[in-house]
């Protein structure tokens, strides 16, 4: 199902290992093929400012060399914002709740690609979860995988490179898997965000680099022994598209199967010529669906535990077949 945008830390470390972790993020140059326009006239492209529909509203702001530095998730009042090194690559992120810092999170590159994140609670030096990735000879990320929260998420492809299917598992066993469809040929609005490589905040954040923007995601929810509980359909045939500049959306509207209804996405840009500016608000709607409990599992937390998480996703799913 296409996430609404709600369809996914450490404190001041010993003087040595900060200056390692900042040596070692500064040594290469950042992987153009999952993003190659993170510092070239960054302040002249096209950029997406706001991403809103009926679960609430994802907002992004930019600094003064055109890159992310920060943004707001609904549906838990997340705001993130980001440092970066000389090269433009993410290095440091600050993750708050509200007002207060909840996680700090570094960047490790090797080989030109991000291959770890370190994730800690707040400002201290307690680790509260480390991600790793793994990609192709091509840099086509493959999976993701966090060894403390014992869970990892593998990414498949068509053959022209779109992600076609995103598979979550937890304990080995899978907990939902996601199907993408690309029938129309608008460029994906997330991957207009200078800066964000990808949206290391989401289990399925590598949509964010993806060229083309999906015109379906069906979801399949597993039960705690791998068997199909329940299959969310999109029909991607009853996709509407709306154009917004340079081929980017400006709304989008996903037809799901089982609750009979559309769920609507609005863009916002800027540097765009003669289209609306500006960003809409702020917001975060309240809602108990099956859609809002993905979208809400799909947010990196990782101080609320993924079995407990994940517990609470597939009582969701059994309230809705009821």
């Amino acid at each position: 199902m296409q996430k609404s945008l709600i369809k996914f830390s450490m404190l001041t470390l010993s003087i040595l290992f900060f200056i390692g972790c900042k040596k070692e993020v500064k040594e290469t140059n950042i992987n153009s093929s999952i993003y190659s326009n993170v510092k070239i006239e960054n302040g002249n492209k096209i950029r997406l400012t706001s991403a809103a529909n009926e679960f609430g509203t994802q907002t992004f702001s930019y600094n003064s060399e055109g890159l992310m530095d920060e943004w707001y998730l609904p549906g838990f009042d997340f705001t993130t914002r980001v440092e970066y090194d000389e090269d433009g690559k993410l290095a440091k992120s600050l993750i708050y709740l509200g007002s207060d810092l909840t996680y700090t999170v570094y960047f490790f590159y090797e080989k030109n690609r991000v291959v770890k994140e370190v994730w800690y609670n707040g400002s201290t030096n307690d680790i509260v979860d480390e991600v790793r990735y793994t990609f192709d000879s091509n840099g086509t990320m493959l999976k993701l995988e966090s060894p403390i929260g014992n869970y990892y998420v593998v990414y498949e492809y068509t053959n022209d490179d779109q992600l076609s299917v995103i598979s979550f598992y937890l304990n080995s066993i899978p907990l939902y898997k996601e199907d993408l469809t690309y029938l129309f040929n608008y460029k994906n609005p997330f991957n207009a965000i200078p800066g964000l490589t990808y949206a290391f905040i989401f289990g399925d954040g590598v949509y964010y680099t993806n060229k083309l923007y999906s015109t379906s995601v069906s979801v399949t929810y597993y039960d705690e022994f791998g068997n199909v509980m329940f299959e969310d359909f999109q029909d991607p045939a009853l996709t509407i598209m709306k154009p917004g500049p340079q081929h980017y959306p400006a709304t989008a509207s996903y037809y799901n199967l089982a609750f009979d209804s559309y769920v609507n996405f609005t863009f916002t840009y800027e540097n765009c010529g003669s289209c609306a500016t500006g960003k809409i608000g702020r917001n975060s709607v309240n809602t108990n669906s099956l859609r809002s409990a993905l979208n809400k599992f799909l947010i990196h937390d990782p101080k609320h535990e993924m079995k407990q998480k994940a517990a609470d996703l597939r009582m969701e799913v059994r309230k809705f077949k009821q």
